[in-house]
């Protein structure tokens, strides 16, 4: 997902729409007569982020049990692999329909492979809990690249994969052998790709790539085409599990919204030398 959305007073909203999932809505108030939830969730782990961010609103059965003061809870995240809590802090935010909100927040970066247990408890020691896996990143298998100057493509298997991922970014590292300067042109492929026997497929058009950075160079007036590579990758986002059905939060105890995580991964490959001789390139990879 795009790293310029923003936590507004959903926390899920503008995340739930880069994935082109609904995780929350933020119209409906935490009504709710059931005396073992005590807490309605609404966030998610960023491996891409810095600070991480959890709606929490008591769940009551009246409209006139809401306050609009400190929320009487104490939020904290559990690494489960290594016992390491982190306390989260509350901030007031104003929701779409001029309701108070909270909006819990806590300062690290969630590590991929991790499995994390939020907790949101009351000064009676009762609790809800979410608890979430936070995806690593897949290992890459590159098929040989296939077709002549005009229409070379490769597909690249994510493996073991065998739900979608997101946000597909594609980056070249290329210099003009003029300037030796080197830039990384990416290229958007958003919600690339399909299940395969393997994994998760995702098709790069490199023919196609390299058209557009070539024309990239001529626009910045360098009258050197040659241009020399020396590296590829993709990142991409990969949700949890909990993304494919937001509407039953099976991970959530005494509770009810939604908690997910999102991994932001890159992988990189070494391209065959073949395959960058056909793109005319001149090839410097590590």
């Amino acid at each position: 997902m795009r790293r310029g959305m923003r936590i507004i007073a959903c926390c899920l909203t503008a995340c739930a729409a880069a994935l082109g999932l609904a995780a929350c809505d933020d119209a409906v108030a935490p009504l709710l007569d059931e005396p073992e939830a005590f807490f309605a969730l609404h966030g998610f782990l960023d491996t891409a982020a810095d600070t991480q961010f959890v709606r929490v609103e008591p769940l009551r059965a009246s409209i006139l049990d809401a306050t609009d003061g400190p929320l009487e809870a104490v939020v904290t995240s559990t690494h489960l692999q290594t016992g390491a809590t982190t306390t989260w802090r509350d901030s007031l935010v104003t929701l779409d329909d001029g309701r108070t909100g909270h909006l819990f927040f806590a300062r690290f970066r969630p590590l991929p492979g991790g499995d994390y247990r939020l907790t949101v408890l009351r000064p009676d020691g009762r609790a809800s809990e979410a608890t979430t896996h936070v995806p690593e990143a897949p290992a890459v298998q590159p098929a040989p690249p296939s077709g002549d100057a005009f229409n070379l493509m490769q597909r690249v298997t994510l493996a073991g994969l065998t739900r979608p991922v997101r946000e597909v970014d594609v980056h070249y590292l290329v210099s003009s052998t003029l300037t030796d300067s080197l830039r990384t042109i990416t290229f958007v492929y958003r919600d690339a790709g399909r299940r395969g026997a393997q994994g998760w497929d995702v098709d790069l058009f490199l023919a196609r790539d390299l058209r557009t950075i070539r024309r990239r160079f001529v626009f910045a007036n360098e009258n050197d085409t040659t241009l020399t590579f020396f590296g590829l990758s993709m990142s991409f986002d990969l949700p949890s599990v909990e993304w494919l059905a937001p509407e039953t939060p099976a991970n959530i105890a005494h509770g009810h919204g939604f908690f997910g995580a999102v991994g932001r991964h890159t992988v990189s490959w070494r391209l065959d030398a073949e395959a960058v001789h056909t793109m005319g390139l001149v090839d410097q990879q590590p």
